[in-house]
C-alpha cells in the first residue's frame, strides 16, 4: 500500500465540497442519497464545482509519492479522482476530502468493476 503525504484544501473548497455533501445528506432513503451522490459527482465540474475538484485534483498530485503515481498500480498514468470508499455504497462520503485518492484510469474503471 502507497501511504500518501497529508495535505489540506483551501476553505473555500472545503465549504463547497461540504455544501455538495449536505445536499446528499439531506435525501430521505439510502438509494435517493445514492442517485444525487452519482448525479453530483458527475456535475462536479460545471461553474460552482470547478475550481474546487481542480485544487482538489492538483493537491491529490502534489501527495502522491512520484509524479501522478497511481495508488494501485504505481504507474505514474493517475489522472482520476477516485473516492476510496465507493459513491454508490457511501453516499455520505462522496464529497469528503479524506474519501478521494488519485488512481490511473484503467484501475478506477477495473476496480470499481470488481467491487459492484
Amino acid at each position: 500500500m502507497i501511504f500518501l503525504n497529508s495535505e489540506t484544501l483551501s476553505a473555500t473548497s472545503v465549504a463547497h465540497l461540504e455544501s455538495v455533501q449536505d445536499e446528499i445528506n439531506q435525501a430521505v432513503s439510502f438509494s435517493e442519497k445514492a442517485k444525487k451522490a452519482d448525479a453530483k459527482w458527475k456535475s462536479k465540474s460545471s461553474r460552482t464545482g470547478k475550481a474546487a475538484f481542480k485544487e482538489i485534483k492538483d493537491t491529490l498530485i502534489r501527495m502522491c509519492v512520484g509524479v501522478e503515481i497511481c495508488v494501485y498500480c504505481e504507474q505514474n498514468e493517475a489522472t482520476d479522482i477516485e473516492h476510496i470508499y465507493p459513491k454508490k455504497m457511501y453516499p455520505e462520503k462522496a464529497f469528503v476530502w479524506d474519501n478521494y485518492v488519485l488512481a490511473y484510469s484503467k484501475c478506477n474503471s477495473h476496480h470499481k468493476a470488481i467491487q459492484l
